[in-house]
């Protein structure tokens, strides 16, 4: 079979937005409902389907969060220093203020030029 609402393992909540809050009205907040419901969806499917453990997928030493600790390392040009835990249970690593000011505009395909803080196209 194939993969439940539970198995992302998220916070549930009810929709973020004004309008779709109202329209959800007195029912019961769900995993699928959760603002972070696709950032954990793509995390399960991601390890599903490299056939790594889904139920503990969000353990900092689980191989989908060691690969994406490791490709932020990699696109960052620094080591993750602190892993703590974001409001539903997913690791966040933690990167420099400066990367986070200035150095992350390159995964985005612009550079910083040294003279001036505007942006220039790769």
């Amino acid at each position: 079979g194939g993969l439940s609402e539970a198995a992302l393992a998220n916070t549930p909540d009810k929709p973020l937005g004004i309008s779709e809050r109202k329209e959800w009205g007195d029912k019961k907040p769900t995993s699928l409902a959760a603002n972070c419901s696709g950032k954990h969806a793509g995390m399960v499917v991601t390890a599903a389907v490299n056939g790594w453990d889904v139920g503990s997928y969000k353990e900092p030493d689980h191989p989908l969060q060691i690969a994406c600790r490791e490709e932020l390392e990699k696109l960052s040009g620094e080591k993750i220093s602190t892993i703590a835990v974001d409001g539903c249970g997913a690791p966040l690593f933690a990167l420099s203020f400066q990367w986070f000011s200035e150095g992350n505009s390159s995964i985005a395909g612009f550079k910083r030029s040294h003279s001036s803080t505007s942006c220039s196209r790769m």
